[in-house]
């Protein structure tokens, strides 16, 4: 059971920093959406979406490739994390030479210092962060997690609330967070002493750019997937609809957040425990607790979804709601794929997941430009559902190559179709229908899960019954 109480144990770190604090972040939608218009929190959200898809171009992705070789016991971490850190800096310094083409792009050229700032800072942040998962600082991980989120909370309390900053101070707030929790993690962690003066061996930096740069146009397909509907909204129904997909979009952040949670101590484990026996029975176990969480998850989600719209929301962006369902879907198909996409890393084939996101990511543009002109951000929810399953159903079949992971796959795609029949009779049905029938697709998933169910508690009270015996001890 080790290898259960090492998962457990790491879910619970990251629980406590991240679920904790972006549950914080979560309900300071309320105060975005009262003090931004739909049109400043568009703007806000696609600086963000345009830092987000610079960040792996630019860095190479080398923040997962010192995640990777950090744990490696036959590597030197000074040579891993001098090598990470230069290739960040020759990153931002190329990034500034186009500092041209960004006074082109309206909506970035208002704010082009700050979004030069929120790039370094949160590319600095990020590979801080993954270095010290992959040289076992978990703890200090979880902490600078919550002091982040609470930077973030009480900077935006006072710029946005109190001093009505708008997009600036939306994004100040994160930049001085990013700040604070950096200098933390690099002088908590120790990690001056991992700078060395000497060069990295030239072996681990061709091993180290292999592994990661394969993951830069993985991470731009999931920036396809995630955030070119924004643009392709824009351009066909404008900024003040990209805001109220913004805001829809942040009701599914409590399931990517719980899932997240996860996916941190489950990446961890998937690549330590893979040359271990018995690992097929591990991950099989773990996927099917995983899987399950999700779908009953996203399942009430789906039933409350207007009653967390109408607590959340301001009377000017009510509206999003009806875009969330699908939102919620897509986000756990999305899950799904990521999680069976770990053991790729594991195994050094981050082609494989470049590749399926990169179809999934062409799915999702094609689909957003068939559909968005004609449904709206509705459309947008639909072609986000398509991509994610495309890119699980790619992942899933390559695995099995690999390693077996699904037990009982009919019965699975027997719960998403409830899932899709749930939202959509959330979306298109009025009074109490809709929601007797959700609560029956609910109750009915339940039913024909119910022994995974009993045998996952039974694990889960024995998990948690003897690592409380042991602290005792």
């Amino acid at each position: 059971m080790g290898r259960y109480r090492t998962l457990l144990s790491n879910t619970l770190i990251f629980t406590i920093s991240d679920f904790s604090s972006k549950l914080l972040v979560f309900f300071m939608l309320p105060i975005y959406t009262r003090v931004m218009t739909t049109g400043d929190f568009g703007v806000s959200d696609l600086i963000n979406s345009t830092v987000g898809l610079l960040m792996p171009v630019f860095t190479l992705s080398i923040a997962d490739g010192a995640l990777r070789f950090a744990m490696r016991p036959d590597v030197e971490d000074k040579q891993v994390f001098t090598f990470g850190m230069k290739v960040i800096f020759a990153g931002f310094g190329i990034l500034l030479l186009a500092f041209p083409i960004f006074l082109q792009i309206g909506v970035i050229k208002d704010y082009l210092l700050l979004f030069y700032l929120t790039y370094i800072t949160s590319g600095m942040y990020n590979f801080l962060n993954q270095f010290a998962r992959g040289i076992n600082k978990i703890k200090l991980v979880g902490i600078c997690g919550m002091l982040s989120t609470f930077i973030v909370v009480t900077l935006n309390i006072v710029l946005l609330f109190v001093f009505r900053l708008g997009v600036t101070g939306y994004l100040v707030s994160f930049i001085l967070s990013y700040i604070t929790s950096s200098v933390v993690l690099f002088a908590g962690g120790g990690m001056y002493k991992y700078l060395s003066a000497k060069h990295s061996e030239k072996r681990l930096k061709t091993d180290m750019l292999k592994y990661s740069i394969p993951l830069a146009p993985n991470s731009i397909s999931w920036w396809l997937n995630n955030t070119a509907n924004r643009y392709i909204i824009a351009t066909f129904c404008g900024v003040s609809q990209v805001g109220l997909f913004s805001a829809a979009v942040r009701i599914p952040t409590i399931l990517t957040t719980l899932q997240g949670v996860f996916m941190q101590a489950w990446q961890l484990s998937a690549i330590s425990e893979y040359e271990k026996q018995d690992r097929d029975n591990f991950y099989v176990n773990v996927y099917t607790s995983f899987n399950l969480a999700s779908v009953f998850v996203c399942s009430l989600l789906i039933i409350l979804t207007k009653l967390i719209a109408s607590l959340l929301f301001s009377k000017e962006f009510y509206e999003a709601w009806q875009y969330v369902p699908l939102l919620l879907v897509s986000t756990m198909f999305g899950a799904l794929a990521g999680f069976v996409g770990i053991p790729f890393s594991a195994i050094n084939k981050t082609k494989i997941l470049f590749v399926t996101t990169l179809v999934g990511g062409v799915v999702s543009v094609i689909c957003n430009y068939l559909l968005v002109p004609f449904l709206g951000p509705t459309g947008a929810s639909i072609a986000s559902v398509i991509s994610y399953v495309t890119i699980w159903t790619l992942r899933l079949i390559e695995s099995m190559k690999y390693i077996k992971m699904v037990q009982h796959p009919y019965r699975d795609v027997f719960c998403y179709l409830l899932l899709i029949i749930q939202a959509v009779l959330i979306m298109n049905t009025e009074g109490i229908g809709g929601y007797a029938g959700a609560i029956v697709c609910c109750v009915f998933m339940v039913v024909i899960n119910i022994n995974d169910i009993h045998r996952i508690s039974i694990n889960i009270k024995k998990l948690t019954v003897s690592r409380y015996t042991v602290f005792k001890k």
